[in-house]
């Protein structure tokens, strides 16, 4: 007799409000956003007053020390778009670090999805960990540059609600507790780091209250004084100082120097009748939009929902797109990247002639250069692979009058470091790079190396459709890809189908959410895939984790993956 086992069920209420709304991944985070639409700010004000608390609420995910993308739908319905990642320093090369023989070794729960582009590990893990590890930060350039541009509110009124948290502190939640104890042993390497996160020698418990003092303080001088205090003043000099001290390589003009990049528009693609809009660059926006756009070729409505032959679509497009991205990104301005190229509809149909539809393949990378608005170099640079991330949060703000910003921003993992004298954890944005010279994605001084952020705003027929985005590094793209298909090709609701089973693919092996069952990975191996399977549980989501608001009939709708972060929708 068989023995049948139950299966978790992941679930997330649906809000529904008609003049405003907030999604964040901290339930007071969506409520300061909230409060900001009801004082009668606009959806820039929203989103930048929650990504400054989002700061303060999930310091080892992001914050004042991390960077971002940013998506801005206009009410008229025109688009436009930041880039405030972080950018390397002047003097980073490749051989700032000592390599191993052997092969990097990904994020424990990930597993080699993408062997084709492996590259050696670094020794002492020093682009991940520590002080060499740190990019010049954009958050507040980036953040302040939005809100100066498109925002009506001061920003002093933006920043204090979340000055006030770090300063009263809050109910520390589960997931900080676990993270904090996960990485107590790099914490304890650095003692500002330390006194910061485990300020009695543990991990605070979950329930305690957790105050960021420091952090207030840093915030509330920007409030004051702007972005230039953080970039050219007190707050510089703090950093640079003690990354200095510490083996760091940023200096007082990588900061000083540091611009975001304010794009008068946006990179586009359309799926089934719905524009996509995403920013241009070395980020994962491309691979979302090529990946539909592949997918569109084909009719999935005709499929079973989540059927073993759907998923084999899915994974062949993810797989074209995926190697497309690792041969062709980087950060335009040194590689001479065809972004705009690879979200070409002629290059996507190009791309899905090659799918077998009964058999999986490993392709090689299609030709974009004929789409492309400038010439193919002549040496253009070799295939790079994008480092495993963990450290990033997603926002979505829409307001009465259609205005909708979809916000990533990121520290990319978790550093170790805590600047003591401003309280905020540092980003560790050179684990991004390619550890092998030579590359479209090596370390190269004062870039954007590439990274997995993927914002975007859809629209129909010139009307708002969707804001959405999510975190979870490489996986991040899969997940909204399937997020959007099981929207429009199935007709679920969006809350239904963020948090749906799902499947992630590189260039090789395949995840899959172990809810979808053993027949399902049968049928998969059965047409050449190689499948693992992963189960979220109430601790760790295993897939990535998306939020957005759906434009509706009904009002604006939201939607929340359910799983491991604290995923809230607050509106008006």
């Amino acid at each position: 007799m068989d023995i049948h086992i139950s299966k978790p069920e992941f679930k997330h209420s649906e809000l529904i409000t008609q003049n405003g709304m907030v999604t964040a991944q901290h339930s007071d985070a969506a409520h300061i956003g909230a409060n900001i639409l009801e004082r009668g700010g606009n959806a820039v004000d929203a989103a930048v007053a929650t990504a400054f608390a989002s700061g303060v609420l999930l310091p080892l995910s992001n914050g004042i020390g991390g960077g971002g993308l940013m998506v801005i739908r206009m009410p008229d319905g025109d688009t436009k778009c930041i880039d405030y990642g972080m950018v390397t320093g002047e003097n980073a090369s490749p051989e700032m670090f000592r390599y191993e023989d052997a092969l990097e070794t990904p994020h424990p729960d990930a597993h080699r999805m993408s062997r084709r582009f492996a590259a050696p590990a670094v020794v002492d893990n020093e682009n991940v960990h520590g002080y060499k590890s740190i990019s010049t930060p954009g958050t507040v350039a980036g953040l302040c540059t939005a809100l100066d541009a498109w925002g009506s509110f001061d920003l002093k009124d933006i920043i204090e609600p979340a000055a006030t948290l770090a300063e009263s502190g809050y109910r520390i939640s589960f997931a900080l507790t676990l993270a904090i104890l996960s990485a107590r042993f790099l914490i304890s390497r650095t003692p500002a780091t330390a006194n910061l996160l485990t300020p009695d020698g543990f991990p605070p418990t979950p329930g305690d209250i957790f105050k960021l003092p420091m952090y207030a303080r840093s915030l509330r001088l920007i409030a004051e004084s702007g972005p230039s205090i953080f970039y050219r003043g007190e707050i510089a000099e703090a950093m640079v100082d003690e990354i200095q001290k510490n083996g760091g390589i940023l200096t007082s003009d990588d900061f000083a120097t540091y611009q975001p990049i304010v794009y008068e528009g946006t990179l586009d693609g359309e799926y089934r009748g719905i524009n996509m809009s995403g920013v241009p660059g070395a980020n994962a926006c491309s691979l979302s939009i090529e990946a539909l756009q592949i997918l569109q070729h084909f009719d999935l409505k005709s499929l079973r929902w989540n059927s073993p032959e759907y998923l084999h679509f899915v994974i062949e497009a993810f797989k074209l797109a995926t190697v497309d991205r690792y041969t062709y990104v980087g950060d335009p301005k040194v590689t001479g990247a065809p972004i705009a190229a690879l979200v070409n509809s002629t290059f996507a149909k190009e791309r899905a002639s090659l799918v077998d539809h009964n058999s999986a393949k490993y392709p090689d990378a299609g030709n974009p250069w004929p789409y492309s608005d400038t010439p193919e170099p002549e040496n253009f640079l070799k295939p790079a692979g994008v480092s495993f991330d963990q450290g990033t949060t997603h926002i979505n703000a829409v307001d009465s009058q259609g205005m909708a910003v979809s916000l990533t921003q990121s520290n990319v993992g978790f550093s170790g470091v805590v600047i003591g004298a401003i309280g905020a954890v540092m980003n560790n944005a050179m684990r991004w790079p390619e550890t092998l010279p030579g590359t479209v994605n090596s370390i190269y001084p004062r870039v954007r190396s590439v990274h997995n952020m993927s914002p975007l705003i859809l629209q129909k027929d010139g009307k708002l459709w969707a804001s959405i985005g999510s975190s979870g590094g490489r996986r991040i793209a899969t997940g909204l890809a399937q997020s959007l298909i099981n929207v429009i090709d199935f007709e679920k609701s969006l809350q239904e189908g963020i948090q749906a089973p799902r499947i992630h693919v590189e260039t090789d092996d395949v995840l899959i959410d172990g809810r979808l069952g053993d027949s399902t990975r049968i049928a998969l191996e059965s047409m050449g895939h190689k499948v693992r399977v992963a189960t979220p549980d109430y601790v760790s989501a295993q897939f990535s984790t998306p939020n957005g608001i759906r434009k509706t009939d009904a009002g604006l709708v939201s939607g929340i993956y359910p799983v491991n972060k604290q995923g809230t929708a607050a509106g008006i």
